[in-house]
C-alpha cells in the first residue's frame, strides 16, 4: 500500500470536524506584551491558560494549579497545565523556587521549560519579535517534549 503523510493543518482536526483543544501550559514573563505574542504564537497546538508577570505569584499560584485530581484546589484535569514556560525575564533562582514550591506527592509532573536569553541574537530587541522568537523555539521543544513522551516529565529543559 501507499504510504500517505497527512498535512500537520490537517491533523488539527477530530473527526467531528472541530478543532481539538491545545496543550494547556503556563507561561511565567515580566511583560504581557510579550506574554501576549508567546501566547498567539504557541496556538493552536498550545493553549496559554494562566500568565504570570511576577515570580512571587507564580510561586504562590503554580502549586495549586498542578495538583492533582482529588485535591480541594486542583484544577480541571483537562485544562491542568502540562508545561511551565518561564521567560528569559526569570532567574534561574526563580526558577528554582516557583519549581520547590511546586513539588509534592498531589503534583502532577511537567516539563519546566526556562527560556535561555543568550540563546535569543541581541540583533531582536525587546518586543514582538522578540517574543516570536522565544515562542518558536518554546514550540519546537513542546512540540519534541510531546513527541518522546517527555512532556509529563519533571524535568527542566533550557531553550
Amino acid at each position: 500500500m501507499f504510504s500517505r503523510t497527512i498535512p500537520a493543518a490537517a491533523r488539527l482536526f477530530s473527526t467531528t470536524g472541530k478543532p481539538p483543544a491545545g496543550i494547556p501550559v503556563i507561561v511565567c514573563g515580566r511583560t504581557s506584551q510579550i506574554g501576549d505574542v508567546v501566547r498567539e504564537e504557541l496556538q493552536p497546538e498550545y493553549e496559554v491558560t494562566h500568565l504570570f508577570l511576577s515570580p512571587a505569584t507564580a510561586k504562590s499560584e503554580i502549586p495549586a494549579l498542578l495538583r492533582q485530581t482529588g485535591s480541594t484546589t486542583s484544577t480541571e484535569t483537562d485544562k491542568s497545565p502540562a508545561a511551565i514556560i518561564m521567560g528569559g525575564g526569570y532567574t534561574q533562582t526563580d526558577l528554582q523556587e516557583i519549581r520547590a514550591a511546586s513539588q509534592g506527592p498531589d503534583t502532577k509532573p511537567v516539563a519546566w521549560l526556562k527560556v535561555d536569553p543568550a540563546k535569543t541574537p541581541s540583533s531582536i530587541p525587546v518586543g514582538p519579535e522578540y517574543g516570536r522568537a522565544v515562542a518558536k523555539r518554546t514550540k519546537d521543544r513542546l512540540d519534541e517534549l510531546v513527541r518522546n513522551g517527555g512532556i509529563d516529565r519533571d524535568e527542566v529543559h533550557f531553550i
